[in-house]
């Protein structure tokens, strides 16, 4: 129906771009929940939205919600496996975390290769830097 709701806007791609671009803003301003609400918005529009899921849990990170941050990169994962940002999240979330370095290790290798065996423009440089940095730091740790 046309009555409004979600229902309304659920096809609506420039609302769906207008909740993540804001919500990036936010979060780039240190405003956190303000942008995770933004991020919520835009998975109720679109659940697999990878942007969202993706930024929705750096902004957990950034809330102190390390478990809750964890399981929407993990979903970003499942549901993208082939994009490198959610594996780089869970990875350098490992190095902070009380799991085993070597998995942050494992997460930062797979980032690696995914950077490296696609098309050169496909992730900013700053994309592998973190990645190397943090398997820098993981294998510090492990040797």
């Amino acid at each position: 129906g046309g009555e409004g709701g979600w229902g309304s806007v659920r096809g609506d791609g420039r609302l769906l771009a207008r909740l993540v671009v804001s919500g990036h803003g936010l979060h780039q301003a240190g405003r956190h929940e303000e942008a995770l609400v933004m991020f919520v918005l835009a998975l109720r529009m679109q659940h697999e939205n990878q942007d969202a899921l993706e930024l929705a849990g750096v902004s957990l990170q950034h809330l102190s919600l390390p478990q809750c941050a964890a399981s929407f990169h993990a979903r970003s994962l499942d549901i993208h496996p082939l994009r490198p940002v959610a594996l780089l999240n869970l990875g350098l979330m490992g190095l902070h975390a009380e799991h085993p370095p070597e998995e942050a290790k494992a997460y930062l290798e797979q980032a690696i290769v995914l950077i490296l065996s696609g098309p050169a423009d496909a992730h900013p440089p700053s994309l592998l830097l973190a990645a190397v940095q943090g398997l820098g730091s993981a294998l510090a740790v492990t040797g």
